[in-house]
């Protein structure tokens, strides 16, 4: 016969998690153990939790890039820093969510996917922040006057090349995530 309230206990319990944390888990006040969409509300608070933390990160990282002053070369290189740092934070919110968290159906489809549309929208990012650092590396060159057309040139040859390489990122992202991309490109005239 069927195991009554199986299905919520699996739903409801954590991942993997050390077993302390799994003995708190269980030791929580029932309310938190409702479900709501077929999450635990303590999944609920979790995910918020975990979120706010992602979203954090970031914001922290640019604050810190801003009251930094210096070289070209370590400014460009500290503006790069604020994609990489959002690339990190939503794959630690993928992997919390898949692990320990452990959300299920719908749910976790749509976090996951929220998680894979910021890394590639931030991998864009980063590729046109990397290639302006490549392009100041490439002007502290003693040939090259910082201030000259070679420079000028440099720089917007760098931003082009990053810019065609985050749109195919952007691309390959949305086809990843299941976004026909050929019609829209059609559709465009390309």
């Amino acid at each position: 016969g069927a195991s009554e309230g199986f299905y919520e206990f699996v739903i409801s319990a954590p991942g993997l998690l050390p077993p302390r944390w799994f003995e708190w888990i269980k030791g929580l006040p029932a309310w938190t153990k409702a479900l709501f969409l077929e999450q635990a509300v303590w999944q609920w608070i979790g995910l918020v939790l975990a979120l706010l933390a992602a979203a954090l990160v970031p914001l922290l990282v640019d604050r810190w890039r801003r009251f930094r002053a210096g070289p070209a070369v370590g400014r460009t290189w500290r503006r790069f820093l604020v994609p990489l740092s959002l690339i990190l934070a939503a794959w630690g919110v993928h992997a919390f969510v898949e692990g320990p968290l452990k959300l299920t159906g719908d749910v976790l489809q749509v976090v996951l996917h929220g998680t894979e549309v910021v890394m590639f929208v931030a991998s864009a990012w980063a590729v046109v922040s990397f290639s302006g650092v490549v392009a100041e590396i490439i002007i502290t060159s003693p040939r090259i006057s910082d201030k000259g057309l070679d420079a000028s040139l440099l720089r917007l040859g760098f931003r082009v090349l990053g810019l065609v390489i985050a749109a195919l990122i952007i691309l390959k992202g949305l086809t990843q995530i299941g976004v026909p991309v050929v019609p829209v490109a059609a559709g465009l005239g390309v």
